[in-house]
């Protein structure tokens, strides 16, 4: 009835959006047929475990031949480019499929938990169109309407006031918009639920969200909150502080003698010890592990980098360029 357990294992351990995007990548060279967002030139994607430990996954991805922003900005004041923008968000992110139009729409339909187990529809089937509908409504309901809950997305803000992180309610629209300043939007009748890839959503089974990158601002937003991942900020279950100043207790309560007298040996004892601390009070969630103690990492990129080092960058600039180091 379908793959033997040895295939079902490759095909979890393999990487799915290589189908969806189309996107296959060597040693040497990036290859890219058209896949549900056109080419791809490149991408890169960081590994985020939650609170409750799951995982899941930020991309940034950049399409071939793409336009930069001035061009784009250009481009926009042309009313035959919007329409071609408005066919690439209707066809890539959604916020409404029919039966989402209202609070009491959504809840006459049921979320289904178990709509995430089920075979995708076959391409060969005579009711492939109907099935496919069916099945984006079903995982749309069950996976992309937000509910707004204390200690899950509910935070108080400088004012006192409970807000939703996730910036929910989203603005409504009857349709999808593009205007000449590059904002941009899908339609969206009620306003908690979230937009999402129809691809993705149907082959993928998980909640996701899927942006348009416009300008120089987001690109830079997104860029920082995809890569900040690498260095996330501390956590109430994660209190990277509270372990060091447990560790650096313990240095300081059994001191070796023989290395008192050697900086730069403490040093060294320290800062092992630190890291020995980690290593052993860190709250790490299951899959986490996993993912580490089976060289998958926690970073997906389609090429090869290097360091840069931005002290010596910016000394060399201010040496010939003397009025950068004045400001």
């Amino acid at each position: 009835m379908g793959p033997d357990k040895d295939r079902r294992a490759r095909n979890i351990a393999g990487d799915p959006y290589e189908t969806l995007l189309q996107v296959k990548v060597t040693k040497y060279q990036v290859k890219a047929e058209p896949g549900i967002f056109g080419k791809v030139a490149a991408y890169f994607g960081t590994v985020e475990a939650q609170g409750r430990g799951t995982l899941h996954l930020h991309m940034l991805i950049w399409l071939k031949d793409t336009l930069t922003s001035a061009e784009l900005l250009e481009l926009l004041k042309s009313d035959l480019f919007r329409d071609k923008m408005k066919t690439f968000i209707k066809a890539n992110m959604r916020a409404y499929c029919p039966g989402l139009e209202s609070a009491e729409s959504v809840k006459a339909i049921r979320s289904d938990q178990a709509v995430g187990f089920t075979r995708p529809p076959h391409l060969d089937s005579p009711t492939y169109a109907q099935d496919v509908r069916t099945l984006k409504l079903n995982l749309a309901r069950t996976l992309q309407v937000h509910t707004c809950k204390i200690r899950r997305c509910l935070q108080f803000n400088k004012y006192g006031q409970l807000v939703c992180k996730r910036k929910a309610p989203w603005p409504t629209s009857n349709k999808d918009f593009v205007d000449e300043t590059c904002q941009w939007g899908p339609k969206r009748l009620y306003v908690f639920v979230n937009g999402w890839n129809p691809w993705i959503t149907i082959y993928a089974r998980c909640n996701n969200n899927c942006k348009l990158l416009t300008n120089g601002r987001d690109m830079k937003n997104l860029s920082f909150y995809v890569t900040s991942y690498a260095a996330k900020k501390q956590g109430r279950n994660f209190n990277m502080s509270a372990i060091l100043a447990e560790g650096y207790t313990y240095h300081m309560k059994y001191p070796r003698a023989k290395y008192v007298d050697s900086l730069r040996d403490m040093q060294q004892l320290l800062i092992f010890r630190l890291v020995h601390t980690i290593n052993r009070e860190q709250a790490l969630s299951g899959s986490t592990v996993i993912l580490y103690l089976m060289g998958w990492g926690d970073v997906y990129h389609s090429h090869q980098y290097t360091a840069a080092f931005w002290s010596l960058f910016v000394s060399a600039l201010t040496k010939v360029f003397l009025e950068v180091y004045d400001r």
